[in-house]
């Protein structure tokens, strides 16, 4: 499951925030807000591999019955994670998507805790999990695959905007009779007769 869940993290998060911008980036919600979002989505996306070894590791448990160790690991971790979010979004007083992406971090952090706990668990009853050399050959098999996935996504994504055509540059306004005329450029302190007039 790793060599499918890592690298599509790796994807996910290198084109999280050029996915946000070319989805939310109109009307109201500018560049940088839809680049905050897409760190978000990053942030939840980093989650996928830490999810995919606890779906291993609770069959492990449940297939042995101990569901209520499983459940206090997640009761903890879950406390943590809510512990985390209320000191970043109250006591550091963050707010709006950047308060969304603290509890994001806070969520994918007690993931990772969590997968940590049932490991060492299974580890110190003496279940052969993990032995060293082959996990160490296995985990830079699947970390070199992810970088060539994310270089990959990041590549496609770069010739994709070359490719494209930029955006047009905004135009000035058309110009008024009075300034066809006098050939004077209206004032931006100026309001135009139409509006002195209704003043």
């Amino acid at each position: 499951l790793l060599l499918i869940f890592l690298p599509l993290a790796a994807v996910l998060i290198t084109l999280s925030i050029p996915l946000a911008q070319l989805l939310f980036e109109t009307g109201k919600m500018t560049a940088d807000k839809a680049a905050m979002v897409g760190r978000v989505n990053a942030c939840y996306c980093a989650v996928l591999p830490f999810y995919c070894l606890e779906v291993i590791f609770l069959q492990a448990y449940f297939s042995s019955r101990r569901t209520y160790v499983v459940s206090a690991i997640g009761i903890f971790t879950s406390g943590l994670s809510m512990l985390g979010a209320y000191v970043g979004v109250v006591v550091l007083k963050t707010d709006g998507l950047e308060a969304v992406m603290t509890v994001a971090l806070c969520f994918t952090a007690s993931k990772a805790l969590k997968s940590l706990i049932l490991t060492s668990i299974l580890k110190l009853e003496g279940l052969p999990i993990f032995p060293f050399h082959q996990t160490l050959s296995f985990g830079v098999r699947v970390m070199v695959l992810a970088a060539a996935c994310a270089a990959t996504a990041y590549g496609t994504l770069t010739i994709v905007e070359q490719a494209l055509p930029a955006a047009p540059a905004a135009q000035a306004p058309a110009p008024t009779m009075r300034e066809e005329k006098t050939g004077e450029p209206r004032s931006s302190k100026t309001a135009p007769p139409s509006e002195a007039k209704t003043s």
